[in-house]
């Protein structure tokens, strides 16, 4: 049986520019909280049910891994629980705003260091990279804000500072994203009232690359019951269905996944509140 796996295409759009930084609403969070720890499991039926551990289900872009929060509900640490060990930390000024996101590849090299300018008066903000293994610090981007700080129109400049390509977004009246622009494809999101992504489609411009639409559907819960993905490339769509446990706060603790009546993950995350 053949599955997509959208994760890597989901993690290549999102820093392929730019670097951004996960929400706890993206990941199906909410409250207070502090910490989580995700851990992933694939399911095979044989004899009797057997589980594995792996780093990415086969279904969405969720992936094993450690986060710390502030108390502000801002991600300030994640860790993927992979054989890469890549740990992000993210420091903020007085304002909520990132002003310098750290990637450290297993253990302490410092892969990228981004750094971010801002100008209050004009609304712009600056972003560097700083290239750990070549050692060199140049200008990624340059970008005008929204009086929330969020980008609206951003340009991107390569390894010469010559301008590579330019991006566009659109908020909703709760600053959620709802549409992004760059290069050769865009992007459309939809949300649920409590901000959770509702639909998600991505259209690209480009021969030999397929696009996709992914969608939710949520019956009486706050998270979703189901999730539908096509590609391009496919003329059939795939629906996988959730069964969840939830912790006193509401968020949910485990998600088993099925697919055609089968169970193929079951997604544990371990989380503490302040």
């Amino acid at each position: 049986m053949k599955h997509f796996i959208l994760y890597i295409s989901l993690f290549i759009i999102q820093i392929g520019n730019s670097q951004e930084i996960p929400t706890l609403k993206e990941l199906f969070l909410k409250g207070k909280v502090k910490t989580v720890n995700i851990q992933i499991y694939a399911v095979f039926e044989s004899t009797e049910k057997q589980t594995k551990w792996i780093t990415t289900p086969i279904f969405e872009q969720e992936k094993a891994m450690d986060i710390s929060v502030n108390n502000k509900g801002f991600i300030t640490e994640y860790t993927t629980n992979d054989f890469i060990k890549c740990t992000t930390k993210i420091t903020y000024d007085d304002k909520d705003r990132p002003i310098n996101i750290k990637e450290y590849k297993r253990g302490d090299f410092l892969r990228y260091e981004y750094t971010f300018v801002y100008d209050d008066k004009n609304k712009t903000r600056q972003e560097y990279i700083y290239n750990g293994e070549i050692k060199e610090k140049r200008l990624l981007s340059t970008c005008t804000l929204n009086k929330d700080n969020q980008p609206t129109y951003c340009t991107y400049y390569d390894d010469e500072g010559k301008e590579r390509s330019t991006s566009t977004y659109q908020y909703d009246k709760k600053g959620n994203k709802i549409f992004n622009r760059v290069a050769y494809y865009f992007q459309e999101y939809e949300y649920t009232s409590e901000g959770f992504l509702k639909r998600h489609i991505l259209t690209i411009n480009k021969k030999g690359i397929e696009g996709f639409e992914l969608n939710y559907t949520y019956g009486n819960g706050d998270f979703p019951e189901t999730f539908t993905v096509k590609q391009e490339e496919y003329q059939i769509s795939k629906t996988y269905t959730f069964k969840y446990k939830l912790d006193e706060q509401g968020n949910w603790v485990q998600k088993t996944v099925y697919y055609d009546g089968k169970e193929v993950n079951i997604i544990e995350r371990k989380i503490t509140y302040w």
